[in-house]
Formats: C-alpha cells, structure tokens, sequence
C-alpha cells in the first residue's frame, strides 16, 4: 500500500512540474521556429521553469523507489492520473475551458485508474 502513495506522490510532483513549466513559458513571450541563445537564457533564467524541472527530477527520484517496491504493470498505470491533475490544474490556474469531453475522458481515465488500482 505504501507503493500506492508513492504513485501518487508521483503523479501530484509531475503535474505540478507541468503546470510550472506552461507558468514559466506564458513568461518568455512569443516562439519562435529557431531556438538561440538568448531564447536558452530566458529558459536558464526563468524561475517556474528551473522550479518545473527540479521538482521533474525529485519525481523521478520517487519513481525510482516506486519501481523498487512495485509492478510496473501496476504502478505506470498509475500516472494516467496527471492527465486528470494537469487538465484540472490547467482549468484552475490557465482559466483553461474543460469541454464535456475531456471530462468524460477524466472520468473513464480515473475508472481506469480505481479499477488497477484493485489488483
């Protein structure tokens, strides 16, 4: 069961870390087709994106435990959970619309989700 919680530790990190990087992007205004100098240091310097991917790589440090403690079959799965966090969080914070049938497909990917998580 410990594993479980570590799934969704995971998963919470992970979507946070998304919803950092589409925060710090908003901030380097328009893109363009070619990626420069200039373009990499508003990236370096761009304090959502640097915390997005910190906490990407403290995710994967507790996905590395996750893996020593359960199935992959079981736990990958598991993580079909940040599409239901980063739509929601994208809604929430990006005033992203959440048409009808991205909620069904939250619904189906959390019946999904509760119906491995039974095994």
């Amino acid at each position: 069961m410990r594993a479980f919680w570590l799934i969704l530790l995971a998963a919470f990190m992970g979507s946070l870390a998304q919803l950092l990087l589409k925060l710090g992007s908003s901030r380097l205004g328009p893109s363009t087709t070619s990626i420069n100098l200039v373009i990499l240091w508003k990236i370096a310097t761009n304090g959502p994106i640097l915390l997005g991917l910190g906490l990407y790589a403290l995710a994967s440090v507790v996905w590395i435990v996750v893996l020593t403690r359960a199935e992959l079959s079981f736990a990958y799965p598991m993580l079909a959970l940040t599409y239901v966090l980063v739509t929601v969080g994208s809604w929430a914070f990006f005033r992203e619309p959440v048409i009808g049938l991205r909620v069904i497909g939250m619904v189906l990917v959390v019946i999904g989700v509760i119906l491995i998580g039974r095994t």
